[in-house]
């Protein structure tokens, strides 16, 4: 039985590209761009929130045991002073100007930005000049 308190470790099938995790009792938080192949073989990518870089680390999928879902209500879950947990935002196809598809929201999104979006590296967008991100 899978509760709150109990979680089901993860599994290759079940990690969600744009979904949010920590490695367990950890405070970084990351979000899940994908499995990428390189020579070594396939690799779970991941981006630390708050960090500039487009991959922050590299799982095998016999250490997803170790991360686990991050849960909004988690003691060390907060956003950062001064942005939005959500921007809403309009127009996807417009990569290198400053919409996304109506109705749809970027992440962590620094307010009053005049945002640059670019692809991101396992799917979805980013803006190069804030923190903001999208992925479906």
């Amino acid at each position: 039985m899978n509760t709150d308190d109990n979680p089901q470790p993860l599994t290759p099938a079940g990690m969600k590209i744009g979904g949010r995790y920590n490695w367990k009792s950890q405070p970084e938080r990351l979000v899940y761009l994908g499995r990428n192949w390189s020579i070594n073989g396939w690799w779970h990518q991941f981006r630390k929130i708050g960090d500039s870089r487009d991959v922050w680390c590299e799982v095998v999928d016999s250490d997803l045991h170790m991360l686990e879902e991050t849960r909004a209500e988690h003691p060390n879950h907060s956003t950062q002073k001064g942005q939005s947990e959500l921007l809403v935002v309009a127009g996807e196809s417009n990569v290198g100007t400053t919409q996304l598809p109506e109705g749809l929201e970027l992440w962590h999104a620094t307010e009053g930005c005049e945002h640059n979006i670019q692809p991101a590296i396992g799917g979805g967008v980013k803006c190069t000049k804030c923190p903001g991100w999208f992925c479906r």
